[in-house]
C-alpha cells in the first residue's frame, strides 16, 4: 500500500506536496526522478520524519512493472501537457490522485476513473487516506482507470485516430 510520484523533482511537479501531505501519517510513499529539488526533498523527508523514499530514476523498460508494485498513483503539478507518467499508471490498474488543473483534469474523471484535489496538503492527505483505507473504492477506480486508457489511448486507437485526421486532410 505504498503510494508512488514519478516525475521531476521540480518546482512545477510538487513533490513536496507529496512529503506535505504524509507527515504526521502512517501512509508511505516513493518518489522516483532526479532534479534540482533533490537534495531540498532528502532535507525536508528528514525533517518532517514523513515516511517518503526517493528513490533514483528506473529505466523507462521498466516503469510497467514498477507501477504494478503500488495500488496509488499521485501527480500534483501546477499544469500537464499530456501527462504520460499518470497514463502509465492508469494502464497498470493504479487508483489515481491528481490537481485538478489542465492536462491532469483532462485525464481524470473525479470519482470515476480517480480523485481530483486542491494543491494543498489537507486536500491530497484527505484522499490518499481514503483511497488507503478504501480498498473497494482503490480496487474500482483503478480497474476504471485502465478501461478508459485502453478504450482512449491504446496504440490501436491512437492509429485510427490518427489515420482518419491524415483521411480528412487528404479530403480538404
Amino acid at each position: 500500500n505504498k503510494i508512488l510520484f514519478v516525475g521531476r523533482l521540480s518546482n512545477g511537479k510538487n513533490p513536496e506536496l507529496v512529503i506535505d501531505a504524509l507527515k504526521n501519517t502512517q501512509m508511505e510513499a516513493d518518489i522516483i526522478g532526479d532534479g534540482e529539488l533533490k537534495d531540498e526533498l532528502i532535507r525536508k523527508i528528514k525533517k518532517t520524519k514523513s515516511k517518503v523514499s526517493i528513490l533514483n530514476k528506473v529505466d523507462n523498460k521498466k516503469m510497467p512493472n514498477l507501477y504494478k508494485k503500488y495500488s496509488i498513483y499521485v501527480i500534483c503539478s501546477d499544469v500537464e501537457g499530456n501527462p504520460k507518467t499518470l497514463l502509465e499508471a492508469m494502464s497498470s490498474s493504479c487508483a489515481v490522485v491528481g490537481t485538478n488543473v489542465p492536462g491532469i483534469k483532462n485525464v481524470i474523471e473525479h470519482l470515476k476513473t480517480g480523485l481530483l484535489v486542491n494543491k494543498d496538503e489537507k486536500s491530497l492527505r484527505k484522499a490518499l487516506l481514503e483511497l488507503f483505507v478504501n480498498e473497494k473504492l482503490r480496487v474500482k477506480l483503478g480497474e476504471r482507470a485502465r478501461k478508459q486508457i485502453i478504450k482512449n489511448n491504446s496504440l490501436d486507437i491512437i492509429l485510427d485516430k490518427e489515420y482518419s485526421l491524415y483521411e480528412n486532410l487528404l479530403k480538404n
